[in-house]
């Protein structure tokens, strides 16, 4: 039964029966031998995978031991030093040795959880209905809890994709070190990137470390100073903005965005260092807020949207003074740059600006 179980380990009821005959055996006992012998090899290669999970699971402890070792004694010292690297961002700003160390520290720590994450599956990962592996933030804060409590404005979201790339790999390792050629791979997600500083440059790219920013607001820099959620959606918010200029001015800028079902709204104002100073005390009343803002309603079956854009300048401090010619014209042009960046955004020519 053994070399017939080897070649057919289902026989049939005909062959069942031919070898009880050949055997002198009962049919029953001939059907329950390879059923046990299935049951078998079943529980003797479940036993094999259940050591190979074990073996993983080990080994993911260990690295996880090591990694936190390793995050008490770097990463976060090093979250206290990183506190002021926005403004080591930006323009006329001196990049220390001290900041470099900081960045490189934090490269490595990005490349070795990098790796942990391609190599993990469930629970880190759970299979979405579209295929597409869906991360669990709960797994990912206790696997990496550096991530966590680095910032408590940060935001993490990730999915995992296998798929084939038609690009020779050298051009695709040339691509994520040119950030000209970020905004061309990537339109969708960067408007505008510049390489800041090469903080370890390599011949062929090996070790190879730059630090690019999205550039944001045209030619400008901007950081959020603060954020207030509104809504269920992390999109839903109120934030504020500072924009650093070329000519190295600064002005700030507040920004409101809520969308729902019925519409999306875009709200924002420029304020000056005093105005922001002012907020919240008796003072306030004397702000001079302009609001500028957008708003999309989509129209019945999904053929487009309305566009209404509202901006607001003030031409004179004297109420009764007639608005000139030349300021009509300038409101007209500043009209007319934000619905064709609008446009431009919409049609997916360019994004994030």
């Amino acid at each position: 039964m053994e070399w017939f179980f080897q070649r057919c380990s289902h026989p049939d009821m005909e062959q069942r029966l031919q070898m009880a005959r050949d055997l002198e055996l009962a049919e029953p006992k001939v059907k329950y031998w390879f059923q046990n012998r299935r049951n078998q090899l079943k529980i003797s290669a479940l036993k094999a995978e259940n050591e190979i999970w074990k073996k993983e699971c080990l080994r993911l402890q260990e690295e996880n031991q090591s990694f936190r070792a390793i995050s008490s004694r770097i990463v976060v010292p090093l979250l206290r030093t990183v506190e002021p690297a926005t403004s080591a961002l930006l323009p006329g700003v001196q990049f220390t040795e001290e900041l470099k160390h900081a960045v490189m520290n934090i490269a490595s720590q990005c490349i070795v959880e990098l790796r942990m994450m391609c190599e993990s599956r469930e629970p880190l990962w759970n299979r979405a209905n579209d295929g597409k592996a869906i991360l669990d933030i709960a797994q990912y804060n206790r696997m990496f809890p550096w991530g966590s409590s680095s910032n408590e404005h940060l935001r993490i979201e990730a999915s995992l994709w296998s798929t084939y790339v038609l690009m020779n790999s050298g051009d695709l390792v040339d691509t994520f070190c040119d950030a000209e050629k970020w905004m061309q791979m990537f339109p969708s997600i960067v408007s505008k990137a510049k390489t800041l500083h090469i903080v370890q440059d390599s011949e062929n790219f090996n070790g190879s470390l730059y630090l690019i920013v999205d550039g944001g607001s045209k030619e400008n820099f901007l950081q959020e100073l603060a954020r207030i959620s509104t809504g269920g959606s992390p999109a839903n918010c109120i934030s504020l903005f500072r924009i650093y200029h070329a000519n190295s001015t600064q002005e700030c800028v507040l920004h409101e965005c809520c969308s729902d079902d019925s519409e999306s709204v875009v709200a924002y104002t420029a304020l000056s260092e005093d105005g922001i100073a002012k907020l919240g005390t008796a003072d306030s009343a004397s702000i001079q807020i302009l609001t500028n803002g957008f708003v999309l309603v989509p129209i019945q079956q999904g053929s487009g949207c309305l566009l209404t854009v509202g901006i607001q300048s003030l031409a004179s401090m004297n109420p009764y003074e007639n608005l000139s010619l030349l300021g009509a014209m300038a409101s007209q042009r500043h009209l007319d740059e934000i619905i064709s960046r609008i446009k431009e955004v919409l049609s997916g020519r360019t994004a994030n600006k």
